[in-house]
C-alpha cells in the first residue's frame, strides 16, 4: 500500500466537483484581474476542484518547500511555483485521483508593479485563492494587481 494511500485515506475525493477547463478558466476569470490577452494555459479538459480542507489537506501533506534560499534568477519564486504545482500533481497521482486537482501556476503584477510567481487553486465552492509557495502560505488575491498567465 502507498504511504499517500495511508496519509490520504480511502475518500479523499469525497465532495470534490469535475470542472471543464472552460469552467475553470471562467472561475478565475472572475475572481482575479485579467483580459483577453491574459493566457490561461489549461492543458486538460477537466479538473478536479476539491473541497477546502481536502484541498488545504493535499497542500500541507504534498508541499514542501525545498530547503534553499530564494536567489535573483535561479531558483527563484517561478521555481518554487512550479515545484509545488509538481509536487501537488504527485500527491494527487499517489492518492489515486481521477483528475488533475485546480493548483495552477499563475504570474502576476504585484501592487508594487513588479512581477511574481506563485500557485492559484480552485476548491469545489468556487473560491479562487493564492498560496505562496516560499512562505507555505494562502494569501489574500488582493495581492494581484492583474494576472499575466496561468498554467
Amino acid at each position: 500500500m502507498s504511504i499517500f494511500r495511508v496519509i490520504f485515506g480511502g475518500g479523499f475525493a469525497d465532495g470534490a466537483r469535475r470542472l471543464s477547463s472552460k469552467e475553470v478558466e471562467a472561475m478565475i476569470r472572475a475572481k482575479v484581474p485579467t483580459d483577453l490577452d491574459t493566457k490561461l494555459n489549461l492543458a486538460d479538459e477537466s479538473y478536479l476542484a476539491l473541497e477546502e480542507g481536502r484541498l488545504s489537506d493535499l497542500i500541507a501533506k504534498t508541499v514542501r518547500t525545498p530547503s534553499i534560499r530564494y536567489h535573483r534568477e535561479f531558483p527563484d519564486c517561478d521555481d518554487f511555483a512550479e515545484i509545488a504545482k509538481a509536487q501537488v500533481l504527485l500527491g494527487a497521482i499517489n492518492a489515486r485521483l481521477d483528475l488533475a486537482p485546480c493548483f495552477f501556476v499563475v504570474v502576476y503584477e504585484c501592487q508594487t508593479g513588479k512581477l511574481h510567481a506563485a500557485n492559484i487553486t480552485l476548491d469545489a465552492s468556487g473560491d479562487v485563492c493564492l498560496y505562496e509557495p516560499q512562505a507555505g502560505e494562502f494569501k489574500p488575491l488582493s495581492d494581484i494587481e492583474y494576472v499575466v498567465r496561468v498554467g
